[in-house]
Formats: C-alpha cells, structure tokens, sequence
C-alpha cells in the first residue's frame, strides 16, 4: 500500500525555508532534488499497454540514488544474492562497532575521514584478535550506519564476522570461544579498548594533519562492540543484514503526518523495550537531521575486508570446498522481476486493471522539463 506521506512531499514543503536557514552544500541540495523527482515526469519513464483490455499503464523512471527510501529494495536484493553466492557456509556472528555521541560534531565536521576511521579501528582490531587468539587471517564485511530512530547522528558499523579463519598453512579453522562470559570468539572488552585506542590514535593524527588540531579529551568514554547471537544458517543472516546493506535514513512508511509547520514519523525506543512512538519536528529541523546522512559521492557505505576483500576472493572457493564440496555448483542468477515475484508477491508484467493480460511496452516517454506538482496531503487539522 503506497504511504500516504513520502520524504518527497516533506522536501517539497519545506526545502525553501530549510535552504534559507541552513544553507547546505551542494551535494545535499542534489540528493533532496533528485528524491523530489524519483518517479515523476521529470525523469521520463515508459508507456505499457494491456494486450487484454487495452489498458495504458505510464511508469516513471527512479532516480537511483541510494538516500532515496524508493530506490534500494531491488539493489538489496541483488546483493543478498551476491552474498550467498561468495560466503561459505557456517557459523557468522553480527558485530556492531559503535562511537559515543560526543564525537559527533567532528563526524559533521570531517565526514569523510572520520567515517573511514571508524571502518580501519574495527577491521585492525578484529584482525590483531584474530592474529593474537587464532594465529589466522579472518575477514569482515562491513555496512556503515549513521543514524538513530529519530533521525540524530550515530555512526557505527554492522559486520559479519566469521566463526573461524585461514591459518599459515591455508587450511581453514574454527576457533573454539576465549570468554567463558561472551559468545563470541575474542574477548570483548579487551577488544573494544583496543578499538578505541586504534580509533583516538587515527583520529588524532587526522585533526593534527588537517588544522593542528588537538583531540578532545574523551578517553574515558565508551566505544561499544556489541556482538548479536550467532545465526544458525548464513542464509538468516544474509538476510538479516540485507534489511541494513541499501537501508535509507527514513522510509516514507515512517512518516505518519504533516501539517503547515511540520512532520510527525514513527520510531523505535529501544531504551522503552522497543515501543513503536511518534515524533513531531518542525520540517526544517527534520530535513536538518536527515541531511546529516547524505553522504559523499563515491563513498563506500559497504567494504570487504580480510579474506573478503576482493583481492583475496580466490581464497574463498577454497574454504568453501572445505566446509561444502557442492558449494561451487553454479547459483541460478534472478532477474529483477523474478526478485519482484518472489519478494513483494507481485507480478510487474501481468495488468493490475484485468489481471489476465500482459503488459507490453508501447512508448518511451522522454523527460519533462516542467513536470506537473507534486500533489501534498497536508493535514491542518
């Protein structure tokens, strides 16, 4: 059922006086243009006809870009595909690396850099553990997240982490848990202070590069690695960590009401047992905090590490020969709309008007220069 709200109306209703306040950068203005005419006439689309009744269905084109709530659910599926296709089978913890939020104006600061920070603290200190502990080369994937529920800045990664890793030798071990007190495989609170020095260290001799400024004395606080059940199959946890992989700030199912002032949208408060509430924010404080997340073009918000990475992706086949001699048979491909079919129960070739004919493409549309406005549901009640 399509939302009666979407960012898209939020952005249109409020981008004037957001501009005016904030003035953001040019890459933030680009991202909210391109979400406002996801879909629209704007970009061109296509004509299909019925070949039952006769029926002409228009599809607009989608802007692709991956801060747009529209645009990712086919990329996410495409990736879990490519996922159960490179991962080997067995046991895979999800490890959370997470940054106290007194860092925050340096990660609004120097974006860029302290986000690749934190990506280096969490895959040195995973594989000096792993070094230490097993004496193996492990490997990480890594999803960088950088908000909260209510849309506030909160870096940190989601990570699969293998049960085991390569020894000297090539040959593939499991390593039995060193914490009696924790289900992973490292001890935990050692390893997330090792993380927080690796991470200080960084950091500190990036701010001394960039301006000569000194770090702010936060030693003392938390730098968190929390480490989430083991799942039984990797196939639950591919699919599980897909739900973060091509996740947006916001999906417009969250956003439950707009009126002349602002936007109410629904979260999770985990400190309340995870109650699903709602949050009123004047518009221009909402497009504020969401721009937060815009990131820079190129930025890779998904990185392979370790065995992982792709220049290691040969050692892969091996252990997959060793923990499943038929894993190396040939993974039927699924195209878009077998993706369609089968996740959203959905058919984009069959008429939604009879639901018996099949819809033929017809015409190509070309890109409006003045698209008609966008139609908004303002409730001033």
């Amino acid at each position: 059922m399509k939302p009666c709200f979407e960012l898209a109306d939020v952005i249109h209703r409020f981008e004037e006086p957001f501009l005016v306040r904030y003035n953001p950068s040019a890459r933030q203005q680009k991202v909210l243009k391109k979400i406002t005419v996801c879909r629209t006439a704007a970009l061109g689309g296509h004509k299909q006809k019925c070949t039952h009744c006769g029926h002409e269905h228009i599809s607009y084109n989608s802007c692709r870009d991956r801060h747009c709530p529209k645009c990712q659910n086919k990329e996410r599926e495409l990736w879990i595909q490519q996922m159960k296709d490179i991962l080997p089978k067995g046991r895979y913890f999800h490890v959370i690396f997470t940054v106290p939020s007194s860092l925050n104006e340096w990660f609004i600061a120097f974006q860029k850099e302290m986000q690749n920070i934190l990506f280096q603290a969490a895959w040195q200190s995973l594989e000096q553990f792993a070094d230490t502990h097993m004496n193996a080369k492990t490997g990480m994937i890594a999803v960088l997240h950088t908000w909260g529920q209510t849309l506030t800045l909160h870096p940190h990664l989601h990570c699969i982490v293998p049960e085991g890793g390569l020894n000297k030798n090539g040959i593939w071990i499991r390593e039995k848990k060193t914490d009696k007190n924790s289900s992973f495989l490292f001890p935990v609170i050692p390893m997330a202070r090792v993380f927080r020095g690796k991470f200080l260290s960084m950091m500190s001799k990036m701010l001394k590069n960039k301006s000569n400024i000194k770090i702010p004395a936060i030693k003392e606080l938390s730098f968190n690695i929390n480490i989430q059940s083991p799942f039984v199959t990797i196939e639950h946890l591919i699919n599980y960590l897909g739900r973060y992989t091509h996740k947006t700030a916001i999906g417009n199912h969250r956003i439950r009401n707009m009126d002349d002032e602002g936007v109410v949208f629904s979260y999770k408060d985990y400190k309340d047992k995870a109650k699903v509430k709602e949050m009123y924010l004047t518009g221009e404080e909402f497009l504020r905090r969401f721009c937060l997340h815009i990131q820079e073009k190129g930025f890779r918000k998904i990185r392979y590490f370790g065995i992982y990475a792709t220049s290691n992706r040969k050692h892969l086949n091996q252990i997959r020969i060793t923990l499943d001699p038929n894993s190396l048979q040939p993974v039927e491909r699924k195209t878009w709309k077998e993706i369609i079919r089968q996740t959203w129960k959905y058919d984009p070739c069959i008429c939604l008007e009879c639901n018996i004919g099949i819809l033929l493409m017809v015409e190509i549309i070309p890109p409006s220069e003045r698209p008609p406005p966008r139609k908004q549901n303002i409730n001033r009640s």
